[in-house]
């Protein structure tokens, strides 16, 4: 009995190790593209679009920063953004062979939109069933 009991907390600590260094290494791997594509930010997307940085989360969410210029009202031209990207996910993964790694990992992402004061307009969620 003893034994066994042994041998079921060493598996535990095995498995759980395992599901450590595995989230580690997504995290690792978000962490490294987020740098990537921050190391050309800002990019300017369209007249009233910047995309400010990518981050990642203690949870390994993935963050598209953005933020809306030139407009007296922000909230109206992101009226549709919302389903534009819902509708647009599942093509881009498809498409786009270098988004492979959110599928690996499956990654929630988080498109974030800000004001020219830097308050959250909108915050999109997309979860991995989405774009898989």
């Amino acid at each position: 009995m003893y034994r066994s009991k042994k041998c079921f907390l060493s598996l535990m600590v095995f498995l759980l190790f395992i599901g450590c260094s595995s989230e580690k290494s997504a995290s690792k791997e978000l962490h490294q593209i987020a740098e990537v594509l921050n190391a050309s930010t800002p990019i300017v997307m369209d007249e009233h679009t910047l995309f400010i940085k990518a981050s990642v989360t203690d949870q390994n969410v993935f963050q598209y920063w953005y933020q809306v210029v030139n407009t007296d009202v922000p909230q109206t031209l992101l009226e549709g953004v919302d389903e534009q990207i819902r509708s647009q996910i599942k093509e881009a993964f498809e498409l786009d062979k270098r988004l492979q790694v959110f599928k690996k990992h499956n990654t929630p992402i988080e498109y974030i939109y800000l004001n020219e004061e830097g308050e959250t307009l909108t915050v999109i969620n997309i979860l991995p069933e989405e774009y898989k």
